[in-house]
C-alpha cells in the first residue's frame, strides 16, 4: 500500500469497509435470523436494519469492484482471480435478487479469488522504491521470501 496511488489507497479502504459490514449481514441472517419468525424478520427489513443491509450490500459491491479496479490498473495482480473476485461480488451484493445456488456459486468463486490472491501476495516480492536511501546514506538491502538478506 505504500507504493501504491491515491485511488487504490481508497479503494482498498472502501472494499475493507465494504467486507467488514457484509459480514455484519451474514451474522445477523445467519445467527439472529434463524431464530425469529418469517414476520418478525418481515417487519425488521422494513425498517432501519433493511435500509442498513442495503447500504452495507452497495458499499461491499462498490468497494469490491474499485478494489479489483485498482489492482489491474496498477497491473501487478494476477489477472484472472482479480476479475474472478470483481465478478463475485455482484451476486453476493444483489443477494435478495437471486437464488441461492447463485449466492452458494459467487461465494465459492470469491473464496477461490481470495485463496489465489493470497498465494500470490505471499510469493510475491516486494518491489524497492526508486531512490531510496537510509540516512547514512547507503542503500538499503533487498530482503529474500525468507527474511535473509540477499547479495
Amino acid at each position: 500500500m505504500r507504493q501504491s496511488s491515491r485511488f487504490s489507497s481508497i479503494a482498498l479502504a472502501l472494499n475493507i469497509l465494504g467486507l467488514a459490514a457484509v459480514t455484519g449481514v451474514e451474522w445477523v441472517i445467519n445467527l439472529v435470523f434463524v431464530r425469529l419468525d418469517p414476520s418478525q424478520i418481515a417487519d425488521l427489513r422494513t425498517g432501519p436494519l433493511g435500509t442498513a443491509f442495503v447500504a452495507a450490500s452497495m458499499i461491499f459491491l462498490l468497494g469490491s469492484i474499485l478494489y479489483c479496479l485498482a489492482l489491474l490498473r496498477d497491473g501487478n495482480a494476477p489477472r484472472t482471480p482479480t476479475i474472478a473476485y470483481a465478478i463475485a461480488t455482484i451476486p453476493i451484493a444483489l443477494r435478495n435478487f437471486i437464488p441461492e445456488l447463485a449466492l452458494d456459486l459467487a461465494l465459492a468463486l470469491l473464496g477461490a479469488s481470495v485463496i489465489w490472491l493470497g498465494k500470490w501476495m505471499l510469493r510475491s516480492r516486494p518491489v524497492a522504491a526508486p531512490d531510496t536511501a537510509l540516512p547514512n546514506g547507503s542503500q538499503p538491502q533487498a530482503m529474500s521470501p525468507a527474511g535473509r538478506e540477499s547479495n
